[in-house]
């Protein structure tokens, strides 16, 4: 159809609008409609539009959300998608755009304009498996406490990516770009944490080996002992421990912040005063440990064994649980 008027004879459906030719040399904001536009054609076209997708329900009842395609590759989706967002923005509606192109989409940003290289999409505390997103386009994402278990993360873009809380399950990330991906509070098995090109990423500090570890330990509970006068301070702050034993252990005062804590066992230890600010205690075992006085605040807690904890303050000292 080369006419409005024959489009409608050839489509069942009611044609809502028309939609005028666009030229832009600006690839990352095509035809986005600005303040003040003198494209008076193109706005006009776009407050018709508007009209006519507001009066499609009842007086009472109108469209809530919309889903915007179309049969080929660039028929003007994202340019349609921005602009009706803006023109329903300016008459008052509240109006969230999502874009849902996971491997060539574009979504606004400040100012009207959309941008091809910031994607923000969120993920956060989401159940994955098996999801296949190779080659996606991720950067800045939110994987934060994501449940990722065969998902494929082959080839995808995740530059900035935030993987804080999540935990990974046999992930597949070869090929995948992780400048700056955050891994320090990620959760990940042995087939996870070796694949990829992890030399770029953020990740946590290593866990101390055996030996260091009883070295760690002793040294503490002299500190404790002597009043902090001899010995040292534990300090495991950003350490992966994930699976580390420490059951009876004294480790009051300790220092776990930000660290991932998943599957640890700290039953019946002692954890008075210890900090624990941002921590990930996935699945700890802190069954009739004494956390009294301890900072918890940010810390995950998610499936973690709590039977017969001691919590509140510590007797002579102005300190009580924090959560």
């Amino acid at each position: 159809p080369t006419s409005f008027g024959e489009l409608e004879e050839i489509v069942e459906e009611e044609v809502l609008g028309q939609i005028p030719m666009v030229r832009s040399k600006d690839k990352a904001s095509p035809g986005i409609i600005v303040e003040d536009d003198t494209r008076h054609a193109l706005v006009e076209a776009y407050r018709n539009l508007r009209s006519s997708i507001t009066f499609l329900g009842t007086p009472d009842k109108h469209p809530k959300t919309l889903l915007i395609t179309s049969a080929i590759p660039s028929d003007g989706k994202s340019m349609t998608s921005a602009n009706l967002a803006i023109t329903l923005a300016r008459s008052g509606s509240k109006v969230l755009l999502v874009d849902a192109d996971l491997r060539r989409g574009v979504v606004i940003r400040a100012g009207n304009k959309i941008s091809s290289t910031r994607e923000n999409s969120t993920f956060r505390n989401a159940v994955m498996r098996g999801t296949n997103l190779a080659d996606c386009k991720l950067l800045d994402c939110d994987f934060e406490g994501a449940s990722m278990s065969g998902v494929s993360l082959s080839g995808a873009d995740l530059r900035g990516a935030n993987f804080a809380g999540a935990e990974l399950i046999g992930v597949q990330f070869g090929g995948a770009n992780l400048s700056d991906a955050d891994f320090r509070r990620a959760v990940m098995d042995e087939a996870t944490s070796s694949n990829g090109d992890m030399m770029r990423a953020t990740k946590a500090r290593r866990a101390p080996g055996p030996e260091r570890l009883k070295r760690m330990l002793d040294n503490h509970l002299v500190w404790i002992q002597t009043s902090q006068r001899q010995g040292e301070r534990a300090d495991f702050s950003h350490m992966d421990l994930s699976r580390t034993d420490f059951s009876r252990s004294v480790l009051a005062s300790a220092l776990f912040k930000g660290a991932i804590l998943a599957d640890v066992s700290f039953e019946r230890a002692i954890l008075a005063a210890a900090d624990f600010r941002d921590a990930i205690l996935l699945r700890a075992n802190l069954t009739r440990a004494d956390l009294r006085g301890a900072d918890l605040r940010g810390a995950s807690l998610k499936e973690a064994l709590q039977e017969g904890i001691r919590t509140g303050e510590m007797l002579g000292v102005n300190l009580a649980t924090r959560t």
